[in-house]
């Protein structure tokens, strides 16, 4: 969230504290979906307090704010310090019939 309203703030210069509606709602977007399946994703903001979870091939033709996750996503992994098998580690096993 911070890296996101940093990129918000540096690239559009919004207004950090006008965004909090809009945070807690990507939070809540957020909330579940297992770090892997973020990349090659973006955050769609059609309005302030609306973002969307969208693939970066979707968000090539929408309009609103648009912040690819990718290059956060990687520097995050890299802070991490998470070789593969470490990283699987982080998310539940789930039963396949």
């Amino acid at each position: 969230m911070l890296r996101l309203l940093k990129e918000l703030h540096d690239r559009f210069a919004v207004e950090i504290c006008a965004w909090s509606k809009g945070m807690t709602e990507l939070r809540r977007v957020l909330e579940g979906v297992p770090f892997p399946s973020l990349w090659g994703k973006a955050v769609h903001f059609e309005r302030i307090d609306l973002p969307v979870l969208v693939s970066a091939r979707e968000a090539e033709v929408l309009a609103g704010i648009v912040l690819p996750l990718d290059t956060h996503l990687s520097l995050l992994a890299m802070k991490l310090c998470l070789g593969e098998a470490d990283r699987r580690k982080l998310y539940p096993a789930l039963a396949v019939s």
